[in-house]
């Protein structure tokens, strides 16, 4: 019986594993066995073990989505039984859980961030996302972000701090500061975030963007209009000096045209900022896009040198 126990198991945890990757990468993945082997859980005794559990309801939920009863149960399962797995496949499954999340996020379900939050600090305090005591800067600053999206300020202020040390320590500084740099300017405390984000030099293609991103933003707010003209030249140059930035690359130039235009907006021409308004809401790729839509929208004066 344990020997089929493990089979199964392992069969629901690769499972698991493909439909994972088929919502990240659209790919149709083909299954064999899975529909005899979910029959075969689902009138057999061994369902009542605690890994064929977990993965039964883990592959019900990510394939179910909608009936969240799964979820429930998987949630459930997890704080009875996480203690009884090797700590590699402990952090699988916590991350099995935290990606059906995600999935429910993606689709607009906000009280999920809240789960995912919950999720993700269990597995903290029980060190199950740690990898031989290190914390992957992704899990950083997703963990950053859901306590954001909480107004968790005093919990997220004290999560960077204490798993700063756990950071790989090549990037340690940068990636901390990054990430400080976020809670700051989410706050808002621009002139913490500014400083912190102008010591910064990450390796990381997409964090870079999205720093030059947030000091834009920051410029544009506290009206540092020479400041922000250096930015978006710098910020083209570093666009131009990548390769493989796909879809980002028009993201971003895209930004970095409109706030030209928006700078260049003649004061109290309402007609001229309704137009470029008009112009960024039909755009398909471009980054920020809720924030130009909201200072192109705002008090007459807002815009424009």
């Amino acid at each position: 019986e344990e020997l089929t126990i493990f089979y199964l198991a392992d069969i629901l945890r690769h499972s698991c594993t493909v439909l994972t990757a088929r919502n990240i990468s659209q790919e149709d993945y083909q299954l064999e066995l899975l529909e005899e082997v979910l029959r075969y859980v689902e009138r057999s005794p061994v369902r009542q073990s605690p890994a064929v559990a977990i993965y039964h309801q883990a592959y019900k939920a990510l394939s179910e989505p909608e009936e969240e009863a799964y979820f429930s149960n998987l949630r459930a399962l997890i704080e009875q039984h996480w203690q009884q797995f090797p700590p590699e496949e402990a952090k699988d499954i916590y991350l099995l859980a935290i990606n059906y999340c995600i999935q429910r996020l993606n689709k607009g379900h906000r009280q999920y961030i809240q789960q995912a939050f919950e999720l993700y600090r269990k597995g903290l305090e029980r060190g199950v996302l740690l990898e031989e005591g290190a914390l992957s800067k992704f899990t950083y600053n997703n963990v950053l972000m859901l306590a954001i999206a909480l107004q968790e300020w005093a919990w997220a202020e004290n999560f960077l701090e204490k798993y700063k040390a756990h950071l790989p320590e090549r990037e340690r500084e940068n990636i901390y500061r990054y990430n400080l740099a976020v809670y700051f300017f989410r706050k808002p405390d621009y002139g913490q975030a500014m400083q912190l984000l102008q010591q910064v030099n990450l390796e990381d293609v997409l964090y870079s963007l999205n720093a030059r991103s947030m000091l834009l933003r920051i410029y544009f707010e506290l009206e540092e209009f020479d400041a922000l003209e250096s930015l978006l030249d710098s910020f083209r140059t570093f666009i131009a000096r990548q390769k493989g930035l796909g879809y980002h690359k028009e993201n971003y130039l895209n930004l970095i045209a409109v706030v030209r235009q928006m700078l260049r907006l003649p004061p109290g021409e309402r007609k001229a900022r309704e137009k470029l308004q008009r112009k960024v809401d039909g755009m398909a790729a471009i980054a920020e896009k809720a924030w130009l839509l909201e200072k192109l929208g705002g008090v007459e004066g807002n815009v424009g040198m």
